[in-house]
């Protein structure tokens, strides 16, 4: 695949009768999350909550003219990742403070297929869309740590794929529409030895995910803002691999709801976004998800 984003790259800039459109993203987002504890044979007592804070930034460049209604483009990308873990355990004979901050700072190259169609499949507008992108540099490290927390930093890589549709729906009333959305994803890291311990050796890990939601829209009058509100559903698994077999591996399902502001102004190319999700169920449930968004094109 890296060879795909490498030759699409060189076809669609040196192509003469490629044009091209380009975008900068801007991502912020924070997780509030809440204290979970569970306890064993061995432990009395372990509590944990970890918060985190992510700065994404991506410059896309789009290309025109497109073929059978396709729009493939390339993107490089910069996102920052603060998680603030407090960690107590505790057991029958000691009580250890496990608490770190962690960082972890990607870098990735990737490049995509954009699909937009009208009056198909009974919707009104209705999008498809394929992104691969390779993590060619993610680096992590954990500092502040609490007296019984383990050391942590290295460097390794990985890639993701993800492959989205979002429909919109009208309804009986001019103003109300429905988009339906879904998203499948999958991602895998390369094994990496912790440079602090070198006895530490991370497993490759595999994820697959599902993120589907049904969101009723409200188009307010004479504005560019757009209202939404509905359920999501989220399910995850993750497994760690050595040798190409797997070792161990979890699964969840989780609910939500999601709320989506959108506001934009055309004439400067603008466009914002803010999501909220409060998580309905699971260890983590009634954990606080924000999320704003500024894409800017010219």
């Amino acid at each position: 695949m890296i060879k795909f984003i490498l030759i699409l790259t060189l076809v669609l800039f040196l192509h003469p009768a490629t044009a091209a459109e380009f975008e900068l993203k801007q991502k912020f987002k924070n997780r509030d999350s809440v204290t979970v504890s569970s306890l064993s044979d061995e432990v009395k007592l372990k509590s944990k909550k970890k918060n985190r804070i992510t700065s994404q930034t991506r410059f896309v460049a789009k290309f025109s003219p497109n073929v059978a209604g396709l729009t493939p483009y390339i993107q490089l990308g910069y996102e920052w990742e603060k998680s603030e873990v407090s960690q107590q355990v505790v057991t029958l004979s000691d009580n250890l403070e496990e608490s770190y901050d962690e960082t972890l700072i990607t870098r990735y190259l990737g490049a995509g297929l954009k699909y937009k169609r009208r009056n198909f499949l009974a919707a009104s507008k209705i999008k498809f869309e394929f992104r691969f992108d390779y993590w060619f540099d993610l680096d992590v490290k954990r500092s502040g740590l609490g007296e019984h927390a383990d050391p942590l930093a290295g460097d390794y890589s990985g890639y993701e794929a993800k492959i989205k549709v979002e429909a919109v729906y009208e309804s009986s009333l001019e103003e109300i529409v429905f988009q339906p959305q879904i998203e499948f994803a999958y991602a895998k890291v390369d094994a990496w030895l912790n440079e602090l311990d070198s006895e530490d050796a991370q497993l490759s890990v595999e994820g697959r995910g599902v993120e589907a939601r049904f969101l009723t829209t409200w188009l307010v009058d004479d504005t560019a803002l757009e209202l939404s509100l509905g359920p999501e559903i989220v399910y995850e698994t993750e497994k760690e691999l050595e040798g190409g077999f797997s070792l161990a591996s979890e699964s969840e399902t989780i609910y939500l709801a999601a709320f989506l502001a959108v506001y934009e102004l055309e004439k400067y190319g603008l466009e914002f976004e803010f999501w909220y999700w409060r998580q309905l169920d699971g260890d983590l449930k009634g954990e606080n998800n924000l999320e704003f968004k500024i894409d800017w094109s010219f």
